[in-house]
């Protein structure tokens, strides 16, 4: 039981070098093409963004601004993750 009542547990970090919008996409679908119907994901997210219209916006560490670039869309959506 180790695990949570899970056969295994993996755990995957990824460190602030990671934290790129291209390395985020890669995780996320590394994990897709990995995962299985009965697994479960829990994400802990460390980082800012901000909530805007009732949307949030993660910033990750490569954000820039300016030159039309904005927090909606330079930022990543949390409903892209979802």
């Amino acid at each position: 039981m180790e695990a949570g009542g899970y056969d295994r547990a993996e755990i995957i970090t990824r460190l602030e070098t990671d934290a790129t919008k291209d390395r985020i996409s890669e995780a996320f679908a590394d994990i897709a093409n990995r995962a299985e119907r009965q697994d479960t994901l829990i994400m802990v997210l460390a980082g800012h963004g901000k909530s805007i219209g009732g949307s949030y916006y993660y910033l990750q560490i490569d954000t820039h601004f300016g030159g039309g670039r904005n927090l909606t869309t330079a930022g990543i959506p949390a409903e892209r993750w979802q």
